[in-house]
């Protein structure tokens, strides 16, 4: 009995010692906590201050923190995005491209959107992108004319700087251009479209580099989105050629002039309508294409014809079209317009197939349908092309003025 009571007493003595240390150890020392802590890389907040940037803003502006990402907005147009940031992290350092960067004192220009890398006390990273909106969010274009643009004829040369406020890449942000109105009863409206034409080619907000440019200014359209739709659409659909278009927002001379839609030039060339270009030099061998057509009432170009159904066609390209050239195209449209009229229904079938890419046709009908554009109805806007040794294609191309 006594030798059982001495063992009992032993390990007692040995455990209870064991067990007040571990009592009072500190919470610190648990492994796990340390490493959650050491670890930490979050930007908590994140505010571009009034006081520190008096010259850009008027009143603070409260960004959004939300996974990898940050996002603010201006909300009035400012040209000037090289602005002090103040943050709040958990991280041990906060840098842009390697470059350490002090809450309240680094300036940056977030024209372009920014990264922001945070360091951990463990050295694991964690990246957050930053992008600050301006005025709609949309980009902006600032034109500079020498005159008003008055005129659908006569250019006005002038500059324009972009703000493509961190929506697309935009290497280029400052060029020399030209500048006129465009459209027929759209110029006659209070909000006029223009054409644009670059002294250099150049990438617009992720478009393919060109020269010319389209805005169009939907006026008589108050959602300002069915141009836009048709051409989603017809990309959808597949159609043989579809402007690409941005939505912008357009200073003129100082002057707002509120939101257009910056859409490519129907022309012939590798990003646009992509087919050869035929010259008054072309071989005899080339007569086969490439022609870019309009159907078009108003015959505002050089040349024209009308088919035997009294359907006006204007060429587009080649401008400097030849005799030879012309009798060819106008004989090509009067060989399909025969075809389809023709007195059975199956000979015309078999017929037009001949003639046209038949799936182009179907696109085109089925998305101004949908749309219900006025200038389907063949008095303008519509744009067919054929390729060299090729069919004749209809283009997806329309300006939609219904009110």
């Amino acid at each position: 009995m006594t030798r059982n009571i001495y063992a009992i007493l032993v390990l007692l003595c040995t455990v209870l010692p064991a067990c007040r240390k571990e009592d009072t150890a500190s919470p610190t020392s648990d492994p796990i906590a340390d490493t959650t802590v050491s670890s930490s890389k979050e930007i908590l907040s994140f505010t571009f201050e009034a006081k520190n940037n008096p010259q850009q803003l008027v009143r603070d502006v409260v960004c959004h923190v939300y996974d990898d990402h940050i996002t603010g907005c201006i909300p009035y147009l400012s040209s000037n995005k090289s602005l002090i940031a103040t943050f709040n992290t958990n991280g041990t350092t906060v840098t842009i491209n390697g470059v350490v960067q002090q809450t309240g004192i680094t300036s940056n220009d977030f024209s372009r959107p920014l990264t922001f890398t945070v360091k951990a006390a463990d050295n694991t990273t964690k990246d957050y992108t930053l992008q600050l909106f301006t005025f709609t969010g949309l980009p902006i274009l600032y034109i500079e004319t020498e005159a008003p643009v008055v005129s659908k004829d006569d250019y006005v040369k002038g500059n324009m700087t972009i703000d493509a406020n961190t929506k697309y890449p935009q290497t280029v942000t400052n060029m020399q251009l030209e500048m006129r109105g465009r459209g027929s009863s759209t110029w006659n409206m209070p909000k006029k479209p223009y054409r644009i034409k670059l002294n250099t080619k150049t990438e617009m907000l992720g478009m393919p580099a060109a020269k010319k440019w389209v805005l169009l200014a939907n006026f008589a359209d108050k959602t300002l989105l069915r141009n836009y739709l048709a051409l989603e659409i017809g990309r959808r659909f597949e159609a043989a050629f579809t402007p690409r278009a941005r939505f912008v927002e357009v200073i003129l001379n100082g002057e707002f002039m509120g939101n257009y839609l910056l859409t490519d030039q129907v022309e012939v060339g590798a990003t646009r309508v992509n087919i050869p270009e035929l010259k008054a030099s072309s071989p005899a061998t080339d007569i086969s294409g490439g022609y870019l057509l309009e159907v078009d009432e108003r015959l505002d170009e050089t040349v024209w014809f009308r088919s035997q159904l009294q359907v006006p066609f204007t060429i587009k390209s080649p401008e400097d079209i030849t005799s030879a050239q012309l009798d060819y195209i106008k004989n090509y449209i009067q060989q399909t317009e025969n075809t389809l009229y023709s007195a059975g229904f199956a000979d015309s079938v078999q017929g037009y197939n001949k003639y046209i890419n038949t799936p182009t046709f179907i696109n085109w009908f089925l998305v101004n349908e949908l749309l219900k554009n006025n200038d389907a109805v063949f008095f303008s806007s519509v744009f067919m092309y054929k390729d060299r040794n090729a069919k004749l294609s209809m283009g997806l191309y329309g300006t939609l003025t219904l009110p």
